[in-house]
């Protein structure tokens, strides 16, 4: 009956025999290790002793779930089916609804389908809030799911694909997994000292992605492995953006198939496939003794690695069939109050300020979700999002910092700023005028900051504190034949007083071939962590090839050491942890039109985004002059035929015709 729910909602993979073993091995994990977990139980207790308390009753100690009353068999059912079928679910009330009817007698009665959310909810609340988290991250439903999902799948080294639009907190959950599951190397008293350690191997995924190194990576995790030879440390194989390697064609994503499959998964065997379609399976005897098959089950989970695969688009379901699957759609409104409010919370001045800006939290989203849902920001009927959930949290941090840095609450000049600031870069919509209908905010008393289109660049620029909201994403500009380039260079007033422009580096990339090899993006890249360790701002034009090998950087999760802050850097299996200068800035220049047809979403998500041609740097007089000389020049260049005897022409005749 799950899959038959699933086989309803549409863009569903579903197979005749999908996640079978699977949902055994979370039944049997959830009813023996899990749930009888001390630690877990007394987490799961808590809430059962407050609500029993007010009503005197004393909770049943033989049940694990105890505020709705179920048994502990019916509770690691939930939680396995749950994990197996509703997590790729976007309808999920109705799979709820169509799962009550079969907990029945010897199981639990469930007669309300909500107390199956309330349950899954529960479940992963008490592995996030064991979590090690920066305060100004919020607990919402995408990283509390995302979260526990990575957490179970690593246990029990059952892939896993986790797959949302940009902003729905893949790469931080995966951040918070690496750093939090240290096995006994956890604090005292925490959960996860009775779980595994594990160590990640990231695998950014891109165009020039090859099966020969994602197979590398698997053969690094299982070595690593082996040399623990610990049941109690597991290595993770990470493919980051894995759907962008779809795109490759040298098909890289074809080991994928073998390498999930539990008898070759990790194997010698592998190697294989790069060659031929098939692989010959291992020769297994017929008649095993109980010693070999316990040295076999060994053996294969030595050679096994857990799997983590994180897209932005589904993959065929010839893989995704393979692995478990999560599937995040776009928050309701509720849902973007709940992770606003979380990033505030860890303001913990409550005064006027705060309060200006948390009684307008539900406008704010409501105006998100209005300017998102509003198709007319995808120029030339384009369905794809241009903006996304990382421009709102962006958003949202913003305005709590720049009314502090003021010391004015919340008002339209601040909420102007911040909104060109963070859904700037379109031309076809006014974001400002949405957010203004919707939230309505009073005209400051205060000067507020400089909006103008150079004063919000020179803004970003200026900008080196790091506080509890963060820092100020890194620029994405806007431009026509690179002439904010120029722009950037011939403004010393725009940037910082330490920065020397004459230090400012710029890569300038090409389509040639020989600028497209792999060694070439590695010199590039090479370049880049110069300028991060060293501090210095670098722009980069036309390097399309190489964005993709800066995604965790532009994602600002920085691991600190010693005060110093470090991201990992490189291209596929050859990554490396780099300094990050406080004073690095980077920035990107593009096309209007190249960035709308050929940069990825999760790119342009991830940037602050602002036009920069040379009408923005006008000034009034300068804006009028331009308008006249531009309608001097169309007139200058417009024919009369019917006046011109014996003219002859060939199509129209243009301004550019005119003029060299």
């Amino acid at each position: 009956e799950p899959k038959q729910e699933i086989s309803m909602q549409k863009n569903i993979p579903v197979s005749p025999f999908m996640d079978i073993d699977e949902q055994i091995d979370f039944l049997y994990y959830f009813r023996e290790d899990y749930s009888n977990n001390d630690l877990i139980e007394n987490s799961l207790l808590e809430e059962n002793f407050s609500s029993c308390s007010s009503s005197h009753e004393t909770p049943d100690p033989y049940l694990r779930s105890f505020i709705h009353g179920i048994d502990y068999i019916s509770y690691s059912l939930i939680i396995s089916l749950s994990i197996c079928y509703r997590a790729r679910l976007q309808e999920r009330d109705v799979f709820d609804k169509s799962m009550i009817h079969l907990f029945r007698y010897p199981l639990t009665q469930i007669d309300d389908y909500t107390v199956i959310h309330a349950e899954v909810n529960r479940c992963q609340q008490v592995i996030l809030d064991e979590m090690i988290l920066s305060p100004n991250i919020a607990k919402n439903a995408a990283l509390r799911e995302n979260v526990f999902m990575m957490f179970v799948c690593i246990e029990l080294k059952i892939p896993l694909f986790v797959i949302g639009k940009p902003g729905s907190s893949k790469s931080l959950a995966k951040s918070i997994i690496s750093n939090s599951m240290q096995g006994n190397r956890c604090p005292d008293g925490s959960i996860l000292q009775n779980f595994k350690q594990i160590q990640i191997m990231s695998y950014q995924c891109s165009q020039l992605s090859t099966a020969d190194g994602i197979i590398g990576v698997f053969k690094s995790c299982r070595t690593l492995q082996r040399k623990t030879g610990s049941n109690k440390f597991t290595a993770c194989v990470v493919l980051d953006e894995v759907g962008l390697a779809e795109d490759s064609p040298l098909l890289p994503l074809k080991v994928l198939h073998p390498l999930l499959e539990d008898n070759d998964y990790g194997s010698d065997e592998i190697e294989k496939v790069v060659e031929q379609d098939e692989i010959v399976p291992k020769h297994i005897p017929d008649v095993m003794t109980e010693e070999e098959k316990s040295k076999a089950e060994s053996d294969d989970m030595m050679n096994r690695v857990a799997f983590i695969g994180i897209s932005n688009w589904s993959l065929d379901p010839a893989k995704m069939n393979r692995g478990i699957m999560v599937a995040r759609g776009d928050p309701d409104i509720d849902e973007l109050v709940a992770s606003a409010k979380g990033i505030c919370e860890s303001k913990v001045d409550k005064g006027p300020i705060q309060k200006s800006i948390d009684k307008r939290i539900e406008l704010l989203a409501r105006a998100y979700y209005e300017l998102t849902s509003n198709k007319a920001h995808s120029k030339k009927g384009e369905t794809r999002d241009y903006f996304g959930l990382r421009d709102f949290y962006s958003l949202v941090k913003m305005l709590v910092f720049i009314c502090y840095e003021y010391g004015a609450v919340l008002n339209r000049s601040i909420l102007h700023h911040a909104v060109k600031r963070n859904f700037g870069g379109v031309s076809d919509v006014d974001p400002v005028k949405i957010f203004d209908h919707v939230v309505k905010l009073p005209i400051g008393s205060k000067k507020g900051p400089d909006s103008s289109p150079l004063g919000l660049i020179k803004a970003n620029l200026m900008n080196l504190t790091r506080s509890f909201h963060g820092e100020t994403r890194y620029l994405l500009l806007l431009t026509e034949n690179y002439a904010a380039l120029n722009i950037l260079l011939r403004s010393p007033d725009m940037w910082p007083t330490h920065q020397d422009i004459r230090d400012i580096r710029v890569i300038f990339g090409s389509s040639f071939p020989s600028d497209q090899h792999y060694s070439a993006v590695c010199r590039n890249i090479n370049r880049i962590k110069v300028c991060m360790e060293s501090g210095k701002t670098i722009i980069l034009l036309n390097l399309e090839n190489l964005y993709e090998s800066l995604y965790d950087a532009l994602n600002q999760y920085y691991m600190e050491m010693n005060n110093q802050r470090y991201v990992d850097l490189g291209l596929g299996t050859h990554r490396m942890k780099c300094r990050v200068h406080n004073n690095f800035k980077l920035i990107v220049v593009a096309d209007t039109e190249t960035v709308r047809e050929r940069f990825p979403t999760p790119l342009i998500n991830r940037l602050e985004k602002h036009f920069l041609t040379m009408s923005t740097v006008l000034t009034e007089v300068g804006v009028v002059i331009s308008k006249q000389l531009v309608d001097w020049a169309n007139k200058f260049s417009t024919l009369d035929k019917n006046r011109i005897f014996g003219f002859q022409t060939r199509g129209n005749f243009t301004v550019g015709d005119c003029f060299i």
